[in-house]
């Protein structure tokens, strides 16, 4: 398979060495199939910078690198066609969100495939336009879906948190900072951040606010409290106190 979002590799050429120019194109290729040349200049050409026997040279480079698990075949009409033997987990993330949206899967079912295959934004290491502009598009689509599925009570915690690390954005959708301030009064309260800077001596707590007895008793004791939604947070907790916390 190939990978685009996040990281970029290839998983039957792990030692493949590609130009950015060439992960572009390759890109591009794998997205559209079939490419008139000119395209394939636009997409790379800045203020005229590159001419045509640059994008052929870059393009007959690629296929050798890529060989025998993609072919280019050159048209007379300037038209290069694609024949890439190899899975894209940029189409399998369009196919989930496809399944989604036709109601052939659930809400949470479809956001836990479409994590496995959104790893993290579309060549997030490449300054393009078109890279750029395809990356926003995919965005804004798994945003979607992720959106709808932090904001559902069927979501279960350890889901929301994985939607928090691709879309730290989410930490702020429908949450009442009023909860916000009362935690504050008490202790350290930041909402949610993606990575916790934690030791041995301090335990991660999920707790509902809808248990207030509870919280109470991590108001008083937490180190730090980070808000998920209206009715979770997670306590950074002494481990040493965690009995004296949830003692009956």
């Amino acid at each position: 398979m190939i990978h685009f979002l996040g990281d970029f590799y290839i998983d039957e050429i792990p030692n493949a060495k590609l130009s950015k120019n060439q992960i572009i194109l390759l890109s591009y290729l794998s997205i559209k199939r079939n490419v008139y040349l000119n395209e394939a200049l636009d997409i790379l050409t800045v203020d005229d910078r590159y001419e045509m026997s640059y994008i052929k040279k870059l393009l007959k480079m690629l296929s050798e690198k890529m060989s025998p698990y993609i072919q280019l075949e050159f048209l007379r009409n300037s038209k290069v066609v694609a024949h890439i033997n190899l899975q894209t987990d940029i189409q399998m993330l369009l196919d989930e969100i496809k399944n989604f949206e036709e109601g052939n899967s659930s809400l949470i079912e479809s956001t836990e495939r479409i994590i496995q295959h959104y790893t993290g934004h579309f060549l997030p290491f490449i300054d393009n336009i078109w890279v750029e502009s395809y990356r926003n598009m995919l965005k804004s689509l798994v945003f979607s879906i992720f959106l709808k599925s932090h904001l559902s009570a069927l979501t279960p915690i350890s889901t929301k948190l994985k939607l928090l690390k691709i879309f730290p954005e989410l930490y702020s959708a429908n949450l009442n900072y009023e909860i916000v301030k009362l935690f504050s009064k008490r202790c350290d309260v930041e909402v949610l951040n993606t990575v916790f800077e934690f030791d041995s001596n301090i335990t991660p707590v999920i707790i509902s606010t809808k248990a207030p007895e509870t919280l109470m008793k991590l108001l008083h004791e937490s180190k730090k409290i980070s808000v998920i939604n209206n009715t979770d947070i997670i306590a950074l907790v002494d481990s040493k106190l965690i009995d004296k916390v949830f003692e009956m």
